[in-house]
C-alpha cells in the first residue's frame, strides 16, 4: 500500500475516534499530530500503529 493511501486511512481513523489535533502543528498531511494516550502520532503513526495492533502476534504485543 501507498504510504499516501496509509496517510489518508490514519485521518479517517482519527475522525472516527474524535482525535484531536495537537494545535502547535500544521494540519497538512506530514506536520498535523493527533494527542493519544501513547503520545503524539501523525496520521501514518496512527495507521502504522492500529494495523500492527491488528496483525500481529497477540501473545507478543500483550508484554507492553
Amino acid at each position: 500500500m501507498l504510504e499516501s493511501e496509509k496517510i489518508k486511512r490514519g485521518r479517517l481513523i482519527a475522525k472516527v475516534l474524535d482525535l484531536k489535533n495537537h494545535s502547535y502543528y500544521g494540519d497538512d498531511d506530514v506536520n498535523i499530530r493527533y494527542f493519544t494516550t501513547g503520545g503524539d502520532k501523525t496520521p501514518l503513526g496512527l495507521y502504522e500503529t492500529l494495523y500492527r495492533l491488528l496483525t500481529d502476534d497477540i501473545n507478543r504485543l500483550e508484554k507492553f
